[in-house]
This record gives C-alpha cells, structure tokens and sequence, in this order.
C-alpha cells in the first residue's frame, strides 16, 4: 500500500472518531453514554446543570402521559393547564359560585386542572340544559343533576371506556356495585354518565309529611292517622293562634310545593286517595303494571280535598307561586308559623323545626293509604356527562376520579373543610367526626353545608364502601326510621336506567307536554275546585297528549329493567 492510500485512510479513521465522539455528545442524559462517565469535577465536558437534571425527571414523567398533556396517574392530571367548561346544578341554598368553594380550589390546584364553572340556578337547571342541547352550545361536561343523554347520546362521551385504565376509583365503584353499573350502562354497552350525591339510605323517602309536636300537644290532640283527623288539627291551627305571637292568621297549618320536586312535592299526600303524582306521573301497584296517576278516579277527590284546604288557608296559599328561597325566608321567620309541611327533611331549612315529627301516610276516605319512595339506584344517576365538545374527555375523566380517590376528598366534597366545615379528625391516625362546632351562630345549617363544599352537586358519589360518611347522627337516624316505616306503603318507582335512545327520547317528548299540562291542571283544580265535567275534559285531554303510549312506553322500559 503506498504512503498516499495509507495517509487517506488515516485521514477517514480520524474523521470517523471525532463523529462518534461528537455523537456521543449529543445523546440524551438518561443513555448509556461515554459523558456520563466523566469525572463530577468536570460539568463542561458532561453538560449536566440543575436544568438538565429536572428535565431528565419530567422526561420520566412524560412516559406517564396519554394524548401529549394528560397523565395516566398520579394527582396531576395535566402538564400543561387548560380550562374546561361545567354546567353545574348550583343548589339555591348556596351562598356562592362552584368555583368560590375550598375543595374546588384545591382539586383545581392539585390536578392542574383549571375548571370554568357555569353555575345553572336547579330551579332552571333542566329547561336551560335543554336550551344548550337544542342549540348545540354545549359546554365540555354537566355535573350535579340529571341529564337526559339516551335523547341526545350522539352528543356524549362514552367516557366508561376510560375507566380501566386511568380512573381505578370508578372502576372499584362499578365492579363492587353490579346494579349501579346496570343502571348507567346503555344499550349498546357504554357508559356515558357517571353518577353524583350518594346512595343514602334516608333517601329511599325523600318527601315526607311533618308535624309540629308542641302544637299538638298545646291542642291537646293525637298525631292524626285520617284525612279527616289531619283537617281537624288543621282547622286548630289555624284559629288558635299557635305560635304564641298575638297575631291569629299568620300560622300556615299545611305547606308543601307543586315543584315536581324531590324534596316537598304536595302531590304525595294524594296517596290518601289512592293515587300519588311522582314527577314522570307512572309507577306500579303490582310490580308489574305500570299505572299513569294523572287519570286514576282518585285524584278527582284528592284534588278536590285539597281545593278544601286552600280555599280554608289550611293549606299555603303560596304553594303554587313560591320559590324555594320565599319557602325558606318563610321558615325563618322569628315565630314558628307552620304546622305540617311535606320536605326531606325541615330542620334543613330552620333548626327550630328539628323537633318536628314524620306522620305515616294518612289513610284516606275509602282506606286507601299509599306514598311513593325515591328512585333506584338511589342518588343522581345520570349526573356526571361529558360532551363531545371536549376534546380531552379523558381529562375530565380523571377529574372525576381524583374526586372519588379517598375518604379525605370525599369528605372535603361533601362536608367542607376538616375543622372548618361539617367535620374534624378526633385523632392522628384518621378517625373522624361530624361536628357542627364550626357552624356560626344564628347561621342555617344547610345554607352553610351548601355553601361550604360542593356537596350534593360534587363531581363524585358516595357509594356503598363509604356508607360511614353519612353519620348516623340524630337526624339522619329519625329520617331512615321513618323511611323504614313508610316504605310499606310505597308504591313502585320507575327505576333509573340507560334504555334505547329512540325510544327514551320519543318518551322524553311525550313527557315534556304531558308535564307542562299537568302541572297546570294540578294548580287550578287546587286553587279553583274540580267538576265533573272538567274531569272529563281532563280525561279527554290526556287522551290527545297520547298517555296511553307514553304508559306502553314506560311498561316497555319497567319490563327490561326488571
């Protein structure tokens, strides 16, 4: 080999070298690399600074990412901050906005997730949903009451498909509770909601009917058990000036809302004539045969009865007009003005009426003696969705999720913050007590539940394996003591339950007309009497508003269900 080829391949060699050595170089902190042999006495020929070492542990990190900014696990949800809209059903006992709320704030920060909540006044809550969904305003998710998505399922998320793998609060939830995870599965298999509030046992009977103790003990009568019994105490109320304050006509012997409304619906005493009006009008006496109350013979005598109490002021006149704040301004009114009211439970709206005791259906003229319960599963079923305006339903997802993670959050959701809400830790190793030492004085309990934390409307459910958080304190005990005692005389409920899309939404619209005529029907019979032949002008009516589909519908849903 001559000197002139050896030299040019010495040349090339060298070359070859110094581009090993420079690529070397280059390679990432984290490779098996030559400069990371390099002595610590040297940072310029290794390259590492403080920099360096925190990107190497967001390196590791980002392996945890799906989809570029959303992690898989752990509490920080996404890399990079970005904001999401909520409809939120805001609770009119709060005091402020969602996002004003402690354990909001601190999920928020948490997660690095940053939430635009759109506070929906519950009054409004389903008429102004329906508005975003006709118009196709959506925001990126619903949260804290009921949603109609089998109408609409081509505009939600199947975000059950999610669950394995980055929400393991959830799929605990759904693989524990086989008929919750019935109740929220569609007919082609998804999930598109997940539920909120909680499965208390306190309500299995959300409304019930309450009686003052001390007014009947100063009337020197017995709790009454009849229709008849119940006007009785009525009348006495209402000329005996009970409260004590020298004016005789400001006691409200009777109060209750036609609000359709879980908590204080007026159209459950109608059981006493055999027939109740739950907000969908259907249920079933037989477990099998689903009847529609708004056509049954009984309630032409129940809402004639009722016409009796209103025009005689046993009966709140307001009860057709007031909102649930006037309901509640009426309730703390320095005297005690009502006698017997149909509500959850009535302490929540004053303390003054925590005494006051549940009555059993009343029995009515012909025995007739029923009531109707909550729905099942219990809590709000369809309460937690996401749309398909969102682009990253997996981050909402995990949000949800990071909300069912523990005991702790579960708490701060649904009680406030510890010592400073509704609860406290009694010592180091996570024993806990509900208290309501930190309530002020002279303020409503539930105005300060509700304000304080997310609860009924949380982005989470309290499910059987936390059935301890709903402390068996006093109230709570007399409320499921009664709700044992009155489910005897419950009629079935239309259960909870994703069903064909078509045909729940065909059901929806029938529903819509049949409502808005009932509503009115029930409020001028009240107010104005009932004859014959306006009954037969009703029947009529229903007739045209094609009830009896909507009744094959709903026994078609009660079949499948069951």
């Amino acid at each position: 080999m001559n000197k002139n080829l050896k030299r040019l391949l010495a040349t090339v060699l060298a070359m070859l070298l110094i581009a090993g050595i420079l690529a070397g170089c280059g390679e990432d902190s984290g490779s098996n690399s030559t400069s990371s042999e390099q002595p610590s006495s040297m940072p310029e020929a290794s390259g590492e600074s403080p920099e360096d070492s925190t990107a190497a542990a967001d390196d590791s990190e980002d392996e945890d990412l799906i989809r570029g900014n959303i992690y898989k696990s752990g509490e920080k949800i996404l890399k990079e901050k970005k904001t999401y809209r909520v409809a939120v059903n805001k609770d009119p006992n709060s005091q402020n906005g969602f996002a004003d709320k402690q354990c909001v704030q601190k999920t928020n920060a948490a997660t690095n997730v940053d939430i635009e909540w759109l506070d929906i006044p519950s009054d409004s809550w389903k008429e102004q949903v329906n508005i975003m969904i006709a118009g196709n305003n959506l925001p990126d998710a619903f949260c804290g009451a009921e949603v109609d998505v089998m109408s609409n399922l081509e505009l939600f998320a199947p975000i059950g498909d999610f669950v394995d793998e980055i929400a393991p609060a959830v799929k605990e939830m759904l693989d524990e509770d086989a008929a919750l995870k019935s109740a929220l599965t569609a007919p082609d298999g998804k999930i598109y909601v997940f539920p909120t509030n909680k499965a208390n046992p306190s309500n299995r009977v959300d409304n019930m009917l309450w009686m003052n103790p001390e007014w009947l003990e100063k009337a020197g009568m017995e709790q009454p058990t009849t229709t008849d019994e119940f006007v009785e105490v009525l009348r006495y109320f209402r000329d005996n000036d009970m409260n004590g304050n020298g004016d005789p006509n400001d006691e409200i012997p009777f109060q209750a809302r036609q609000a359709n409304d879980y908590a204080h619906n007026l159209s459950a005493i109608l059981g006493a004539f055999g027939v109740v009006l739950p907000g969908d009008y259907v249920y079933s006496l037989d477990d099998e045969t689903v009847t529609f109350g708004g056509t049954e013979e009984g309630l032409f005598d129940g809402l004639n009865w009722l016409h009796m109490l209103y025009e005689e002021k046993l009966l709140d006149n307001d009860t057709f007009t007031m909102t649930n704040d006037e309901q509640n301004a009426k309730a703390q009114n320095e005297d005690v003005l009502m006698g017997s009211l149909i509500y959850w439970i009535p302490d929540s709206m004053d303390s003054k009426y925590a005494d006051y005791i549940v009555l059993d259906p009343l029995k009515g003229p012909k025995g007739d003696q029923l009531w109707y319960g909550g729905k099942e599963p219990l809590g709000a079923t369809f309460g937690y969705c996401v749309t398909t305006a969102c682009e990253d339903p997996e981050a909402l997802v995990r949000y949800y999720d990071y909300c069912m993670k523990d005991e702790t959050t579960l708490l701060e959701w649904q009680w406030g913050p510890e010592g400073e809400g509704l609860w406290k830790y009694t010592d180091d190793e996570g024993h806990w007590t509900q208290t309501q030492e930190f309530v002020p004085e002279g303020t409503n309990l539930t105005y300060f539940k509700r304000t304080i934390c997310g609860s009924v409307n949380s982005p989470n459910f309290i499910w059987k394996k936390y059935a301890d958080l709903e402390v068996a304190d006093p109230r709570n005990d007399k409320k499921r003591e009664a709700a044992e005692r009155i489910l005897p005389y419950c009629v079935t409920m239309m259960p909870r339950g994703m069903y064909d899309p078509e045909k729940t939404a065909a059901r929806n619209l029938l529903h819509t007309d049949i409502d808005n005529y009932m509503s009115k029907f029930i409020a001028t019979s009240v107010v104005n009497g009932l004859t014959e032949a306006q009954w037969n002008e009703h029947i009529e009516n229903c007739k045209r508003l094609r009830v009896d589909e909507y009744v094959a519908m709903w026994q078609e849903f009660f079949d499948a269900m069951r």
